[in-house]
């Protein structure tokens, strides 16, 4: 149900399997869990994640990824954050709009995210080790740090 892609220091990242477009899954140690794109809801999977970590957040990057997104509001108690651009065409209710502006890290080779990550050796024929996942592990990378500023002390500040 859930393949192991990478571990970093402070979190690993999981692809949900079967799913299309690609639903990864941030397991934070301190931001929570992070789906990225909404799968079809399934209680099952839902109970996956919350043993991997605590759901906290689900991330669209592309209207195309929110399967009922409200089920899984609803069912996880998540919040949702989408890229402005997406956050108006998107099947729910979208809590938090970030900027699309993208830093160096763009299109960023999985290598160049963190030193000192473990990466998980995959089936070379497996689609998600191609450039596709190096654009979504670089946008990962910078949202756990967006998640992690939210909810920290400096939150109550911005807000």
């Amino acid at each position: 149900m859930l393949d192991k892609l990478v571990a970093l220091r402070e979190r690993t990242i999981y692809h949900v399997a079967g799913t299309r477009p690609a639903a990864y899954y941030i397991a934070d140690r301190d931001a929570g869990g992070v789906l990225v794109n909404a799968p079809p809801f399934d209680v099952s999977l839902l109970g996956a994640l919350r043993a991997l970590a605590p759901p906290a957040y689900i991330f669209l990057p592309s209207r195309r990824g929110a399967r009922d997104l409200e089920r899984w509001r609803a069912a996880a108690g998540v919040e949702t954050i989408a890229f402005e651009a997406e956050a108006p065409h998107a099947a729910g209710e979208i809590d938090l709009a970030v900027d699309d502006a993208r830093g160096p890290a763009h299109g960023a080779h999985p290598a160049a995210l963190d030193p000192e990550r473990e990466l998980v050796p995959a089936d070379p024929g497996d689609h998600l080790h191609h450039l596709g996942l190096a654009v979504h592990l670089a946008a990962l990378h910078r949202l756990a740090r967006v998640v992690r500023m939210l909810r920290g002390p400096a939150a109550q500040e911005i807000l």
